[in-house]
């Protein structure tokens, strides 16, 4: 196998999400941070997803293009990229090839009335093909020497049943010495190529799933050995919680594979969970970056990262989380019955991802994907019941404690259970890997106890370097908060406690005011 040393050219691989392709500004950082990594001696392969809602767009064009109504939703997609070419000063007839083979597939779907896996894929990948025009004229337009490379003729996918083989297909990993030579031989500054999409043996289109342009940059930086990933997104990093949820939560600076892995699985949106794997397999660091301020720090996964003195990294939350709790005695010295359940749930294609048995019931959580399909739910509690009593429960939220050793710290984390005194929890799950700890409980609840959490382990933290600065303090407006009456009052508290003691004391101002409050509440 070829070492790094032997591939003289030093790769770096930029991946930017929708939001961060979206418009002239966002241009204008990745013109930046391409010149910036040319002046460091690096080459960059920017790895770009649709714009922003074009995917969701052409998802609904399939559906449209099925019922023969496809007209307004193909307006909407091509208005979004010729404003967006208008925008960065770009002739929109670059695009034109790419809007007529929309317009033909459309045609052929609504002449036969359905959607093959081949077609989706090829719909679903003009998002990407489509941006990766415009980008290339806007960069070679700003005085840069790029050249845009279909990543079908690149990237190749490894054989799986039919419709994975065209919707969620998984690619070789392993360094490739022929691809690194021809992306070598190509005279330009940058590549720029497609997230999300990839081709198979006979040189037909493939989707790599839903978020997939993660993976996409992940491959590419595996195959040619690369200096670094990094994925450009709008956010500034991974956080100790959702910052839209919780404005407290703290930015980590240095994480390891294992703890970004589980972060993306349980739920964290950040980073697609299939990205992580190749870049651990052969040990490039991952950067997290802010498209929009391209000089934050982000945050950082490489290889064996210390991080003891914080267990608990980060608290995932879970919306639209289904659970099926199957109760049998039949289970009780069973050979084989949770084979032929889980059988069940292959059969119908519904993944499962947090299980928890006894002697008499198993109780598994679905993936939110599958969540919200109804009718194959429908169908899987029929196929269950003939032998079991199945049942669905939801919609829950799961919460999820994310971190390292976490059984070795339980023992320092009591009031972590006293949160969930009056709550109903639907199941709890401690992961083999001592890397989660999962509650799933009513969903109405999760914001609030996630709250409480993050206060008890991450707020009260206040000595580990593997946290920078909250969102709140970055970005956010910082309220003070109100001084509590007895601090005002302490003196005389003190004196009160000299002659009687123990005593419940309390402030005549704040019971009037809370009164008023209450008499004021509807």
């Amino acid at each position: 196998m070829t070492s790094l040393k032997e591939n003289q050219t030093a790769w770096i691989v930029c991946k930017f999400g929708g939001t961060s392709v979206s418009s002239v500004t966002c241009w204008q950082n990745i013109k930046a941070i391409c010149q910036k990594h040319l002046k460091q001696g690096l080459k960059p392969l920017l790895v770009c997803s649709a714009a922003s809602r074009i995917t969701n767009l052409l998802v609904q064009l399939l559906n449209d293009a099925r019922n023969g109504n496809y007209a307004d939703c193909l307006t909407t997609v091509k208005t979004i990229y010729v404003n967006l070419a208008a925008e960065l000063e770009i002739d929109p007839t670059v695009l034109t090839k790419n809007f007529q083979e929309l317009q033909q597939l459309c045609e052929g779907i609504a002449l036969l009335n359905e959607v093959s896996p081949r077609i989706h894929a090829r719909i679903l990948a003009q998002g990407e093909l489509i941006l990766t025009l415009i980008g290339e004229a806007f960069l070679r337009k700003q005085g840069l020497n790029c050249v845009r490379i279909d990543a079908r003729d690149h990237l190749q996918i490894q054989k799986q049943g039919i419709h994975k083989n065209y919707l969620s297909a998984q690619c070789h990993t392993e360094f490739d010495h022929k691809l690194s030579e021809n992306l070598t031989g190509i005279y330009a500054e940058i590549l720029i190529t497609q997230g999300f999409i990839a081709g198979n043996e006979k040189h037909e289109t493939v989707l790599l799933g839903r978020g997939g342009s993660d993976t996409s940059a992940a491959y590419f930086a595996a195959k040619l050995q690369a200096k670094a990933c990094e994925i450009w997104t709008d956010v500034p990093g991974i956080y100790t919680a959702n910052p839209k949820l919780i404005p407290e939560a703290r930015l980590l600076t240095d994480l390891d594979y294992d703890e970004v892995q589980e972060i993306a699985s349980v739920g964290g949106k950040v980073l697609h969970p299939n990205c992580i794997e190749p870049l651990r397999l052969h040990k490039i660091p991952l950067h997290v970056k802010f498209t929009e301020r391209p000089e934050h720090p982000g945050s950082i996964a490489s290889y064996n990262v210390t991080q003891n003195k914080l267990p608990i990294k980060s608290i995932i939350t879970q919306y639209k989380v289904y659970l099926i709790s199957i109760d049998t005695i039949r289970m009780w010295q069973h050979v084989g019955f949770l084979a032929d359940i889980f059988a069940c749930f292959q059969k119908y294609e519904i993944s499962v991802n947090l299980v928890s048995t006894s002697e008499s019931n198993v109780s598994v959580s679905l993936d939110p994907t599958d969540g919200g399909d109804h009718e194959k739910i429908e169908a899987l509690l029929v196929e269950l019941n003939k032998f079991s009593k199945a049942t669905l429960i939801g919609p829950c939220a799961s919460i999820s404690l994310v971190g390292r050793n976490i059984r070795a710290v339980l023992h320092q984390v009591s009031d972590l259970f006293s949160v969930f005194e009056s709550q109903k929890v639907h199941l709890l799950s401690q992961a083999a890997n001592d890397l989660n700890l999962t509650f799933v409980v009513d969903e109405e609840q999760a914001e609030r106890l996630a709250k409480k959490l993050h206060v008890i382990l991450i707020e009260q933290n206040h000595t580990s370097h593997y946290l920078s600065k909250s969102w709140l303090e970055e970005f956010g407006e910082i309220q003070p908060r109100p001084t509590p009456w007895w601090q005002d009052k302490k003196l005389a508290l003190l004196e009160l406690a000299q002659t009687n003691s123990p005593v419940y004391v309390y402030d005549s101002e704040i019971l009037t005011l809370n009164a008023k409050g209450l008499l004021n509440f509807k």
